[in-house]
């Protein structure tokens, strides 16, 4: 591939083996069912196939048809024949398709002196066909070879070579139940099956486990359990030597038999040592429940080390971190933070960290189940796939089929496990003229290396495997199936990373030194909500980013660009490299109503909104792809190239182009390698800060699950910082709900929610102060231990435990939802309506029509603008969103948000004062709590001092618990004395919405229920009723019934009548958020109204409180 680098602008039947055990051959080490002779390991499989079938099936067996060059070989196959089934014909690898009566061996080989044909053969027949294939006939009498046609259908014997036992023996080694030398690999393969001390060969199936994984050494203990990590090699003499092993090379009681796997090299990472942590402020943010191999509870975990590096390995990172015996961290920006909180002597011996210490890791290697070799990484992939499929699978992993260009290269990759069958190569002969191509565009003559069978690289076929058997090339028909062997460049990962936000500015915090220059931007809110969580480009030409290239962010080959971006302008550009001439090698651009030749464009950016976008290039496929919010908007290939990337790259302007981009960017990322969907999808989130892992609603709260453990006292702070509080579970069906939620991400984990009772002991109280009814404690609890002062929710059962409030867990945060915007909330506004030469109005109720293109813009006033907001009824608000136009000049800048109970006079108060400074367009503000009928947002300030452009606004609250209750014990058949009078809501245009009843006389009984309403004035025809209980019952109802009539008598309006005058058209019931609206249609005005309804109490022990509830007035 080398020479010019070029510029890119983006805008089947089963098989069943069955097995007769001769015994273990007599030299090398066969596997369990292969029987060995002479150095080689051979398999009988009694299926009935065409012999290019019976090729493939080897293949995928990682062997090849049988070669008995000698008569020994020979007669051992006929034996192991007979030993399965005497009357099986089988296939043996030789054969004359080249050319008729010149047989070659599947090796390549000429026949030679040996042949053992039956008498007349070959011949050539029958006339069914051209006899070109050799079998060993089957049936009484004959064990001799026969020609026969390559379609005939016979089983058939593999072939492999002997493992070599690959691993030296480095003595026995005393190890520590308590804490193992060496973790244990017990339960994660399925080649270690059965029992440690009842398993068939328990030496040789640790090796290829430990093998596979890459690890340097492994262990065996007492017969046969398996141990072995990346890190094994520092640790597995911790404890010094033993003598007690046994001499069957199996270990013993509390002894390791330790063994190093030849050629290996070191684990994929190297210490750095303890480094103290502070839970408030992480050295490293956690890694805990963004990944599924983090599995359980972290202390509980398996091979916890190993588990982080390969979770850290996968996100790019370069270093990670363990702490207290298998908590995981990392991040990109890692190697730069592990140590700012000091060092720290807490660690255990075990390398898992200690308790507020973190044991550091530097990622150095290749990923699991990759071997290193010149700094490449290579992986031998069994199955059974096309050459096509093969290619899809490594680029998929992040590399490309495997290229040896060299003997050193080739013998490695002859000699990986499970390459005897043979495995597809990335080197193909597209054309079919004879000019092999390897897979990154190099021609193979100008390699100088080639290593082929004799007359394979012009037998017509056009796709190259290697055979372990004298490390040999072969070619063969491309829908072949066989395995496959893989290689990724060592290091290939995040070359280039900028946040753009307050905490890290234009830092390149991958630490490759490339940090960028920012001339006339300013922060903004950021992709996530986050206040100066991006940087702001004003479209101009003094307004961008200049990023040097010191050659780490040269990726000529493979590249992936992502980034989120918010663009308010024309057409602009996002990222280029800029060449010596004012050209460009990747340029990433917003366009505008033009057509682009000779590059990739599509339209689906969203002007005004956060887009996630990117450009890729794959050298191995030649395909450049643009991307859009995670998903593939255009692709084309452009060939094998090399791409102009040494130079240094611009954003938001390109030196020579006329164009700026305009808007925000946020989190732009370079990676040496063409992402796939699903890394693509992970990185979208890389800059996110905090650490919520799934959300859900349920009943009028959206409930958030926390994926880093923290003592309650943190939790509680974490959850307030966004405007919520530790989740209350108030009845069955919330604690069935949250249980629900937290088991979709973390399942079987404990929670911390808003349990507690350290105000008061034995007096538990949810996090918004109220007293608990429903309880769900376990058997036993709470038993009150010393400092058990806080409640978690376990996922496993469902239940309640008290426990040390300073243990750390995960969490669960409950806040109200987002309101659904009314135009009719809007009772006052400052100035005049703007109206353009069009007539377009530009009033206040355009920030609710939840369109970010309309806006308010109030004229003839010079300051203090403000709108004034009625929602109907009293309710408690805790973050308010404010959407600007994005043009900066007319951007709010700083305003109040107050609070008033009453309308004459409004009495403001206080509940949000926002002074942002560089913040404009979408603004969300919460952590605050106030509770009022009418609200003002009184803006102070503007970007410029001009009078707003407000394009939106939006409430997160609930419904005020403003209510009267009446309790009564539902022992009791109904209510009396005092506490008889209750309030009915009820909506109707006619009285403009909300109305409210007069007081009127109720009871309640545990059955039927009477509600009568009475009023003079006529309110018009009903369209809905309100019914509330408080929030610990639900109401239960059975049936309800309306009832209209003319006179206020009682006794005229018993229950068990209906008028034909009135209907319930519908009846919603939320036996969650306890309470009941009535859809009624009425043809008449209403004059009096019965409401009658038969209640189903759902606690029915004597005792328990139920109350009735109807919201306060609005009026």
């Amino acid at each position: 591939m080398g020479g010019e680098r070029r510029m890119m602008q983006l805008a089947v039947a089963a098989i069943v083996f069955t097995v007769w055990c001769l015994g273990q051959g007599t030299s090398g080490i066969c596997q369990l069912d292969w029987h060995g002779h002479e150095s080689r390991c051979f398999r009988v499989v009694d299926v009935a196939v065409a012999h290019e079938d019976a090729r493939d099936h080897c293949a995928n067996h990682d062997s090849s048809v049988a070669v008995p060059k000698d008569q020994a070989t020979n007669d051992f196959l006929v034996r192991l024949r007979n030993s399965a089934d005497s009357g099986l014909s089988v296939w043996i690898g030789l054969n004359d398709i080249e050319e008729e009566g010149t047989f070659v061996w599947e090796d390549g080989e000429d026949l030679g002196s040996f042949s053992d044909w039956s008498p007349g053969e070959p011949n050539n027949g029958p006339a069914s066909g051209p006899a070109d294939c050799v079998r060993i006939k089957g049936g009484t009498g004959t064990n001799l070879w026969g020609d026969y046609p390559c379609t005939t259908q016979y089983g058939v014997i593999c072939e492999k070579g002997s493992e070599s036992s690959g691993y030296t023996n480095l003595g026995c080694w005393r190890d520590n139940v308590g804490n193992r030398a060496i973790p244990t690999l017990e339960g994660t393969d399925p080649r270690l099956d059965g029992s440690y001390g009842a398993r068939q060969n328990p030496l040789e199936k640790c090796y290829q486990v430990a093998l596979s994984r890459g690890y340097a050494v492994f262990a065996v203990q007492n017969g046969g359990w398996c141990a072995g990590s990346a890190d094994g090699h520092n640790t597995y003499n911790n404890y010094g030597p033993s003598t007690a092993c046994r001499a069957d090379g199996e270990g013993g009681p509390g002894a390791n038999e330790v063994y190093q796997i030849t050629g290996s090299e070191s684990s994929g990472y190297t210490n750095l040592g303890c480094w103290t942590d502070n839970v408030g402020n992480r050295a490293i943010p956690t890694l805990e429940g963004t990944d599924p191999r983090l599995d359980g509870s972290y202390r509980a975990r398996q091979n916890p080390i190993e588990k982080c590096y390969q979770v850290a390995l996968s996100g790019g990172f370069t270093v990670f971190a363990v702490q207290n015996g298998g908590q995981c961290f990392g991040s990109a920006d890692g190697h730069n933070t592990y140590n700012k909180h000091g060092p720290s002597t807490a660690c255990r011996e075990d390398g898992e960290g200690g308790p507020g210490a973190n044991e550091v890791y530097q990622i150095t290697g290749c990923s699991m189940d990759y071997v290193r070799f010149n700094n490449v990484c290579y992986k031998s992939f069994t199955g059974s796939n096309t050459r096509e499929e093969a290619s899809q699978m490594c680029v998929e992993d992040g590399g490309m089929l495997a290229m040896p260009k060299d003997s050193a290269t080739n013998d490695f990759l002859a000699n990986l496990p499970q390459v005897t069958g043979g495995r597809w190569l990335g080197l193909t002969d597209a054309n079919g003229d004879g000019q092999w191509v390897f897979e990154d565009g190099q021609s193979l003559t100008s390699s100088g290396y080639s290593n082929w069978l004799p007359n394979e690289a012009d037998s017509g076929d056009v796709c190259a495997a290697l055979y372990a058997t004298r490390s040999s090339w072969d070619a063969r028909r491309c829908n072949h199936r066989r395995g496959f062997i893989c290689q990724r460049n060592e290091g290939a990962g995040l070359v280039g990373f900028w946040p753009l936000n307050a905490e890290y500015g234009t830092s390149d915090v991958t630490g490759n030194g490339n940090d960028a220059v920012a001339t006339g931007t300013q922060l903004a809110l950021g992709p996530y909500g986050n206040v100066n969580g991006a940087f702001l480009f004003s479209g101009a030409a003094d307004s961008y980013l200049n990023i040097p290239n010191n050659g780490e962010l040269d990726v000529r080959y493979s590249y992936t660009i992502l980034a989120h971006i918010y663009p308010t302008g024309g057409a602009g550009p996002i990222f280029s490299y800029v060449t010596n001439n004012d050209g460009f090698g990747v340029h990433l651009v917003v366009e505008r109503g033009q057509s682009i030749l000779q590059s990739i464009a599509a339209d689906v950016l969203e002007q005004s909104a956060w887009n996630y976008v990117g450009g890729s290039y794959n050298s191995f496929t030649g395909m450049a792809s643009l991307w859009n919010n995670g998903e593939v908007v255009g692709q084309a290939n452009v060939g094998v190239v090399e791409v102009e990337t040494q130079y240094q790259v611009q954003v938001a302007m390109k030196d020579g182009d006329s164009r700026f981009f305009a808007g925000r960017i946020a989190c732009l990322q370079l990676y040496n390698y063409a992402m796939t969907e699903e890394q693509i999808a992970t990185a979208r989130d890389r800059c996110k800060e905090d650490d919520t892992l799934t959300s859900g609603e349920w009943n009028g709260y959206n409930y958030t699950v926390h994926g880093s453990r923290q003592t309650h006292a943190t939790a509680t702070d974490e959850c307030a910082s966004f405007g919520a509080r530790l989740a209350d579970s108030k009845s069955a069906d919330v604690n069935n709900f949250l249980v629900s939620l937290a088991n979709g991400v973390l399942p079987g984990e404990a929670f911390w929610f808003g349990l507690h009772d350290y105000e008061h002991e034995g007096q538990w109280q949810w996090s918004d102060d109220t007293d608990v009814d429903y309880t769900n404690w376990h058997p036993g609890e709470p038993n009150g231990g010393v400092g058990q002062s806080c409640g978690q929710l376990y996922t496993s059962n469902s239940m309640w435990d008290d426990d040390s409030c300073d243990i750390q867990k995960y969490y669960i945060c409950q806040q109200d939802t987002w309101l659904s915007n009314s135009a009719e909330w809007v009772v006052d506004a400052s100035g005049d309506t703007y109206v353009d030469a069009q007539g377009v109005a530009y009033g206040p109720d355009k920030v609710l029509d939840d369109d970010s293109t309309t806006y308010w813009n109030p004229n003839g006033v010079a300051d203090e603008w403000y709108i004034i907001f009625h929602l109907g009824l009293s309710y408690t608000l805790s973050t308010v969103r404010v959407q600007s136009t994005g043009d900066f000049t007319h951007d709010v800048k700083a305003f109040k948000f107050q609070g008033s109970n009453s309308a004459d006079p409004y009495v403001w108060a206080d509940a949000l004062i926002v002074d942002v400074g560089n913040s404009n367009e979408h603004q969300e503000f919460g952590t605050f709590s106030a509770t009022a009928k009418y609200w003002r947002l009184l803006i102070t300030e503007t970007q410029s001092g001009g009078q707003p452009w407000l394009a939106g606004v939006q409430f997160r609250g609930m419904v005020a618990d403003t209510v009267h209750r009446i309790s009564f014990d539902v022992s009791e058949a109904q209510l009396s004395g005092s506490n008889d009078n209750v309030r009915v809501l009820i909506y109707s245009t006619d009285c403009g919405g909300w109305c409210l009843s007069t007081t009127v006389p109720g009871r309640f009984g545990r059955g039927e229920t009477r509600v009568h309403y009475f009023e003079d004035e006529d309110f018009g025809r009903p369209e809905m009723l309100q019914l509330r209980t408080d929030g610990d019952n639900r109401l239960a109802l059975d049936q309800i019934r309306l009832y209209n009539g003319e006179t206020g008598r009682e006794d005229e309006f018993p229950c068990n009548c209906n008028l034909a005058s009135t209907s319930v058209e519908s009846l919603f019931l939320d036996a969650y958020a306890n309470y009941a609206e009535v859809h009624a249609a009425m043809e008449e005005p209403l004059a009096a109204l019965t409401i009658c309804m038969d209640i189903r109490i759902p606690d029915t022990t004597s005792g328990a409180l139920f109350s009735y509830a109807i919201p306060d007035s609005p009026k």
